[in-house]
């Protein structure tokens, strides 16, 4: 019998971890983009205010990676930082219609038997060059959440975004039509 609670006690744990997702890990997609982040480039940043609540949120955390990765904040920056903040259904998926080609997926809609009712939560950084407005980095972070507000995972993906010193990313592949 002790054997059986046991076994039914681990089976609890395993459960509670998988609905409540307590071994969540951010997803990460980091690149360059041509001409990328010169070595030797100043580090200085200065941020485009984000307008939505999401953005809002995640904006401190990304500031407070930067300036632990050594850049610092300047009013004549190398680098404006944008951020973008999305939410949603993991069910719901993203897909790309082709004319004559099967569907292609952006985002694939995610199982949910296991987790109904959680997010897909994802945080998007741009470091742009500040002269040309052109981005030199780009970098997403995302994970599946049943948190209700963004607020409460901007944190874990703003370090998993910039878990990476972005000048030392590598370049995307460029793909022509």
């Amino acid at each position: 019998m002790n054997g059986a609670m046991r076994t039914l006690g681990i089976l609890l744990v395993a459960c509670t971890c998988l609905v409540t997702g307590c071994a969540a890990h951010p997803t990460v997609h980091a690149f360059a983009v041509p001409p990328g982040i010169a070595e030797g480039a100043a580090k200085t940043f200065a941020t485009i205010p984000p307008e939505d609540e999401g953005s809002q949120a995640a904006m401190p955390f990304v500031e407070q990676r930067l300036l632990e990765l050594g850049y610092s904040r300047d009013t004549s920056p190398e680098f404006l930082v944008q951020v973008t903040a999305t939410r949603r259904p993991q069910r719901t998926g993203a897909f790309i219609p082709g004319p004559d080609a099967p569907v292609t997926w952006a985002e694939k809609p995610r199982k949910t038997w296991l987790a109904p009712g959680r997010n897909v939560m994802a945080l998007r950084i741009h470091l742009l060059d500040a002269h040309t407005g052109a981005p030199v980095y780009v970098t997403t972070a995302e994970l599946s959440s049943a948190k209700a507000s963004f607020a409460e995972v901007a944190s874990p993906l703003a370090r998993a975004a910039l878990d990476e010193e972005p000048q030392a990313a590598s370049f995307a592949v460029q793909t022509t039509p």
